[in-house]
């Protein structure tokens, strides 16, 4: 058995959500926990032992990425240079 007890480790906080999937899918074959999608908010924030914030929150909002791809933008000079077309 490796180092976690599935039944009081049941009801407690895991590490991370991938921590929380891995042991839903080994426990009922199939996570069920939520993971990120686009327009989830993520908000991180650390106090000290005084309660005062150690760096500030961090806070983001998971979001496509509209730049062009280092690789779409690769594949089109491939394909330019095959062609005989510049850009």
């Amino acid at each position: 058995m490796s180092g976690r007890s599935r039944v009081s480790d049941a009801l407690r906080p895991s590490a991370s959500i991938a921590e929380r999937r891995a042991i839903e899918t080994i426990d009922r074959g199939t996570a069920t926990t939520g993971f990120k999608k686009f327009g989830a908010r993520v908000r991180i924030q650390m106090s000290g032992p005084d309660g005062q914030s150690l760096f500030g929150a961090i806070d983001q909002t998971i979001s496509r990425d509209t730049r062009t791809s280092w690789r779409r933008a690769a594949a089109a000079g491939v394909q330019a240079r095959q062609t005989g077309i510049r850009r």
